[in-house]
């Protein structure tokens, strides 16, 4: 039988991490997402928790279900959570999480007598950047200290869905280039372009080699530069193949796009061609098919 846990504390960092280490020790990667749920005390029903932590795993023996902001548990839910504690579901690992200490009252007295209870605030988490940098070296990549600071100002620290979900589009956005810069979250994250790139590419499969340029017209006006409009157009192609929805391309197809981007943004990185230039002609193949 697995152990139940309840983890305490404001730094969300040290938390996120002992969920993680949890899922890699009990989920199969290919099942990962299937045995895996959060939920939230204040939004989701109590029956639909305990639900889930009583599902049998698919494709695995365990499953990981995580419920947040648990202090918001009213009485009544908190005496079915103690019904479960006293029998709980042998395959499932079921993580309690809140950021303030639990109620002193009476509903929470017997609670975490069936909990390995861990509060964080009692030792010393990782710091944002250093949980970033974790993150980012998993991936291969560095990141410079002033895209490490953009970052924090345009997501914040405790929207880690989004954090995991942008830091992975950053390290396929910079291809092999080893180090994630300011500028590529100004385009990435800041989404100073991304809108229009997702038209572009919709233009592309669509042959409107007139309206392409036009799109490519109004991203260089608004101060894109050419390498970088190469570069989302490489990741949002990158994300197709990688995705195994082609749509309407064939995987030979996507093969061609990408060579064919990676190749103008290393004749535009070595000043072999003029860049607006370049990009256009590569814009222009690429409708041309």
């Amino acid at each position: 039988m697995h152990m139940n846990y309840l983890f305490i504390g404001r730094d969300p960092y040290p938390k996120e991490k002992a969920v993680g280490n949890l899922k890699r020790k009990l989920l199969k990667d290919d099942f990962s997402e299937f045995n895996f749920g959060v939920y939230y005390a204040d939004n989701d029903n109590i029956k639909d928790v305990l639900s889930s932590a009583s599902t049998m795993p698919f494709g695995s023996k365990h499953r990981v279900v995580v419920v947040k902001k648990v202090d918001k548990f009213t009485q009544k839910d908190l005496l079915a959570l103690l019904a479960y504690l006293k029998k709980p579901a042998p395959h499932t690992a079921l993580v309690l999480d809140t950021d303030k200490e639990i109620p002193r009252n009476e509903s929470w007295r017997e609670i975490p007598r069936f909990l390995r209870v861990t509060n964080f605030d009692k030792a010393r988490g990782k710091s944002f950047e250093q949980w970033v940098k974790s993150e980012i070296d998993s991936l291969n990549k560095k990141i410079s200290n002033d895209a490490l600071r953009l970052l924090k100002e345009s997501i914040g620290e405790n929207d880690f869905l989004r954090l995991k979900n942008e830091l992975n589009k950053l390290a396929l956005f910079v291809g092999e280039n080893p180090e994630i810069s300011k500028r590529d979250v100004e385009i990435i994250v800041g989404k100073a372009a991304n809108e229009d790139i997702f038209e572009l590419v919709q233009t592309i499969s669509q042959k409107n080699a007139k309206q392409s340029i036009s799109i490519i017209s109004d991203l260089l006006l608004r101060k894109v530069k050419p390498h970088e409009i190469v570069g989302l157009l490489a990741w949002h192609f990158r994300k197709i193949y990688i995705a195994e929805r082609p749509g309407a391309f064939t995987r030979r197809e996507l093969k061609d796009i990408i060579g064919l981007l990676l190749s103008t943004d290393l004749a535009i990185k070595r000043s072999r061609v003029n860049p607006k230039f370049a990009l256009e002609i590569a814009v222009l193949r690429l409708c041309d098919g």
